[in-house]
């Protein structure tokens, strides 16, 4: 039994190394090389991409944020007097901009965070 199991072992470790052996002699690509910012740079390191997976996050948020704003905007004005309708569109306007607040503060907290990461001595 201890044979067959130390078999098995040898095969399994076979099968595990022998493709780390085969791809040896070949360079590791960065993945992050291909990302563009819009700005034009490229992201290279995980910290970069960090921040624009973070950056692009948060307008996407503020943006929908921002149309939460303008519906709630409009349902005020065209409530026709009806306090529920106008209670309702206070009620989404106000959690629009805490929303807001919350993706305000969050990048920030994240940006701090990356540049003490990146930038320890400064």
């Amino acid at each position: 039994m201890k044979q067959k199991l130390d078999k098995i072992k040898i095969l399994v470790w076979s099968i595990l190394l022998l493709p780390s052996l085969a791809l040896a002699q070949t360079t590791i690509r960065n993945p992050l090389a291909n990302i563009k910012t819009p700005k034009g740079d490229s992201v290279d390191t995980f910290f970069e991409f960090t921040d624009f997976i973070i950056g692009f996050i948060s307008g996407l948020i503020a943006f929908t944020a921002m149309i939460a704003i303008i519906v709630s905007g409009y349902q005020m004005v065209f409530s026709g007097g009806n306090e529920e309708k106008i209670k309702i569109a206070k009620q989404r306007m106000l959690w629009a901009v805490m929303g807001v607040v919350v993706v305000l503060l969050a990048y920030s907290i994240v940006q701090i965070l990356l540049r003490i990461i990146t930038n320890p001595k400064t």
